[in-house]
């Protein structure tokens, strides 16, 4: 009778299945792509506001929107960005320049007060300002 090796390295059928998921074409490389446009946010909070600074370079302020939800506490910010030379695709022979549509939603805190968010656009630099409602600020009980 001969003695036979059962043991499996765990790590090599997870090395496999990873190899397998990155070679493939599915639509993991279409997502990555779609992702790789958007914008980068800087987000702070003050006693008074939350303040939102989101980068569009090349944007135009009509092709901006913005959704405020009082029920998820979120605002959600949308553009789009297209393509400003004209041009036969055959002629296209490198580019680096995004373009495209992008969605991007920010959770605000409790407290936000959504009828006076204001926003302005200047020179690519998206600025919202989300006030805090002092009367639905949580505040701590004493106990009798």
């Amino acid at each position: 009778m001969s003695l036979q090796l059962f043991y499996q390295d765990p790590f090599d059928s997870i090395e496999r299945q990873l190899l397998k998921f990155v070679n493939s074409d599915n639509d993991f490389k279409k997502i990555a792509h779609q992702n790789s446009f958007g914008t980068k946010l800087d987000v702070y909070e003050t006693d008074k506001e939350t303040v939102i600074h989101a980068e569009l370079p090349g944007f135009k302020k009509e092709d901006i929107t913005i959704d405020a939800s009082e029920e998820h506490h979120s605002l959600t910010l949308k553009g789009t960005k297209k393509r400003s030379e004209t041009f036969d695709e055959n002629q296209l022979r490198y580019s680096e320049c995004s373009f495209g549509s992008f969605s991007r939603t920010i959770r605000l805190p409790p407290g936000s007060n959504f009828e006076k968010v204001s926003a302005k656009f200047d020179n690519g630099i998206l600025e919202m300002s989300i006030p805090k409602d002092s009367a639905k600020v949580t505040r701590q009980i004493t106990i009798a």
